[in-house]
């Protein structure tokens, strides 16, 4: 039987945090891919943060055991790349989904959003077609990190809403949702709350059983003025981390879960083994 016809695959959600430190986060990769053959292997990567083309050198990364993958990209989503093992699927639809935008910034947001101005954020919808397996239908998120988390569920709904999977394909969803509370409980029932249009649409949130927090603060090194204050604040131990990236699935089970330690980033992975 070929390799791509097993029931099973590794889905793989990653913020690359503007690919600061590709080059040893691409160790860390290769070893996942490995890891990741005791479940069928690596299927597809959603990373966020994707900048000059980072997302081609993770492919080569998940690849080192001479497994090909390519990269789907909508020129109109900055950031967002959809890594795929290239025998097993085929990319026969690649959309943008524009979301809500805010209609203005408040005055601290201004300190770590790009130019001081609301950005239009977009999902990255991609059908993928099977080659003997059944067909995906992948959707990459990278919500605002300005707002609030009531404008990021409204941003998820919207994605969800606009571009449902076609019939038999395997639903993964995943990516930073940049659900932020200071308080955890509160946080923990925004990201539920947040979640809900996937649970709708049937997918169930892959670690659910084994939520940990996957976003540091104090682990960012971009340059931005409220980045650097936040990387001060973790220097003298003071953090808030929270889980903010996620996948959710249509699976028929998940069969293993867990995350993928960067600290090169100042996020860490979240992973899952899917059947279907």
């Amino acid at each position: 039987m070929l390799f791509h016809r097993a029931s099973r695959f590794v889905a793989l959600t990653h913020n690359l945090m503007d690919a600061l430190h590709l080059q040893e986060l691409l160790p860390r990769y290769a070893r996942f891919a490995r890891r990741a053959q005791r479940h069928g292997g690596v299927g597809v990567a959603l990373l966020q943060e994707d900048v000059a083309g980072a997302a081609d050198a993770v492919a080569c990364a998940l690849g080192a055991g001479g497994q090909r993958f390519a990269v789907a990209r909508d020129p109109e989503v900055k950031g967002l790349a959809t890594v795929y093992d290239a025998r097993r699927y085929k990319a026969v639809d690649v959309k943008a989904v524009p979301l809500p935008k805010l209609a203005e910034l408040a005055p601290h947001e201004k300190f770590y959003i790009k130019d001081g101005v609301p950005e239009q954020k977009r999902a990255l919808a991609v059908r993928l077609r099977g080659r003997g397996a059944r067909p995906l239908f992948t959707l990459n998120l990278h919500l605002d990190a300005a707002g609030d988390n009531d404008h990021r569920a409204l941003q998820l709904a919207a994605a969800v809403a606009a571009l449902p999977p076609p019939p038999r394909s395997v639903l993964v969803a995943g990516g930073d949702t940049n659900c932020f509370a200071l308080d955890r409980d509160r946080q923990k029932l925004d990201l539920k709350r947040m979640l809900r249009p996937l649970w709708k649409a049937g997918a169930r949130d892959a670690h659910a059983r084994n939520p940990a927090d996957t976003h540091f603060f104090a682990r960012t090194t971009e340059a931005g003025l409220g980045h650097r204050l936040a990387r001060l604040a973790g220097a003298f131990g003071i953090d808030a981390p929270r889980r903010y990236d996620v996948l959710a699935a249509t699976a028929r089970a998940v069969v293993a879960s867990g995350y993928l330690h960067t600290p090169e980033s100042d996020h860490d992975g979240a992973w899952a083994a899917l059947k279907y």
